[in-house]
């Protein structure tokens, strides 16, 4: 009997010491998202820029490998979001809304102060599905895959994980109807995560 109990708390040590070491779990959230463009100027005058920010939301999965106090988390998130355009002319403005779907993968890396994270880290989005068509022959044209980076500031609250980030893009989104706008995307991101173990 005194064997069966001693073996029986070394197993939940370890259970224990592995799940603080790998963790694994669904998550969801919200975020505000955009298109950052470069105000551009049509050869009839009118002017293409950036509109509101768009509401939209994620989920997917999240693993982390804790070391000490550092930790890398890898991601599998279905994201919703997109972004408004505004087309100004004389004396008018329309504003078109743009929508689309990925799959976004980002790897964070960081560092925990106890319940606080602090991590940041490379993005891969892979375009699913998007909405093209702007205005008569004008038409959004987005990569079917962008590299981007995200930061931000996380929590763990037994098993609930809590993380506000900022997620930027490191090269062009796509463009307007032909013209060079710059277009980049970026979100914040505000988002709950569950441990499985």
């Amino acid at each position: 009997m005194k064997k069966i109990v001693i073996l029986s708390l070394f197993l939940l040590a370890g259970a224990s010491s592995y799940a603080q070491f790998f963790t694994i779990g669904p998550r969801v959230g919200l975020s505000s998202s955009d298109l950052k463009l470069r105000e551009t100027t049509l050869e009839n005058g009118d002017v293409i820029r950036s509109g509101e920010p768009k509401a939209g939301f994620h989920a997917g999965m999240f693993t982390r490998i804790t070391v000490g106090n550092f930790f890398i988390q890898p991601e599998a998130l279905f994201t919703q979001a997109g972004g408004e355009i505004e087309l100004n002319g004389n004396g008018f403005k329309e504003v078109f809304k743009l929508d689309y779907n990925r799959l976004d993968i980002p790897v964070l890396m960081g560092a925990k102060f106890g319940p606080v994270r602090i991590e940041g880290g490379p993005v891969a989005s892979l375009m699913l599905s998007d909405d093209q068509k702007l205005w008569d022959d004008v038409s959004a044209n987005f990569k079917e895959s962008t590299l981007g980076y995200q930061v931000g500031v996380g929590f763990d609250v037994a098993n609930v994980i809590i993380d506000f980030k900022y997620e930027g893009n490191l090269e062009k989104f796509g463009t307007i109807g032909g013209f060079e706008t710059d277009a980049r995307s970026s979100q914040f991101i505000a988002s709950v995560g569950f441990k499985i173990f």
